[in-house]
């Protein structure tokens, strides 16, 4: 029997002067679906086709202003970047 690959979710905060940072989750995948089943999925939720709020998705935020340096052209929003599998190692 196959067993369900996880799933890479790669994401990033891009502030207003275009510096990044990024982030990465795995998730377990156990009905097996496609990437592009859950990419389809993922879209219907996204704003604007890619942003989305990290804390609303329960996945770590990684804003570059967490020190409290926000300026006018921040926003709150991170950008989906890519969807993988990821393969499960069981430790023995």
């Amino acid at each position: 029997m196959k067993t369900p690959q996880a799933i890479k979710f790669t994401y990033l905060y891009r502030d207003a002067g275009n510096s990044k940072a990024w982030g990465e989750v795995v998730f377990s995948n156990p009905n097996d679906l496609s990437l592009t089943d859950i990419y389809t999925r993922l879209r219907k939720t996204f704003d604007m086709g890619c942003l989305f709020a990290a804390d609303q998705m329960q996945i770590p935020e990684v804003f570059l202003y967490a020190n409290g340096d926000v300026i006018a052209e921040d926003h709150s929003f991170h950008e989906f970047h890519s969807l993988g599998y990821r393969q499960t190692h069981l430790q023995m």
